[in-house]
């Protein structure tokens, strides 16, 4: 075989599709071990969602994942962030700045002194 017999495109297509089948697994994982965590079956998960049990099966097996919205649902009954459901990841709590907490600070007082006139 020599390099022009080689179809670029061809190779791209499928290593993204081995990269989104790993991704798609590990996503799997992450909602079954979480659903074990919270003590749910795979039913009762399901029925919260309000979606077959098959297709939350799919999902924990890798076989593909949920639409947008049912992503953001799935994330909150799991008590979990969406960048943590997709990347396994928790995000580093945001902190404030000392400049922001004066800010803030003094955002309450003027809100404070504005309910007690009224």
């Amino acid at each position: 075989m020599t390099l022009d017999e080689i179809d670029v495109e061809e190779i791209f297509a499928f290593s993204v599709e081995v990269e989104e089948a790993r991704v798609w697994q590990a996503f799997g994982r992450r909602i079954a071990l979480r659903r074990a965590e919270r003590g749910w079956t795979r039913v009762e998960l399901a029925r919260e969602l309000g979606i077959p049990r098959e297709r939350l099966a799919k999902w924990e097996h890798g076989k593909n994942g949920p639409a947008p919205m049912m992503l953001i649902r799935l994330a909150a009954t799991l008590g979990m962030t969406i960048d943590e459901l997709m990347t396994g990841e928790r995000p580093e709590p945001k902190t404030m700045t000392d400049e922001q907490r004066k800010e803030l600070a003094s955002c309450l007082e003027r809100l404070i002194r504005l309910l007690g006139q009224l």
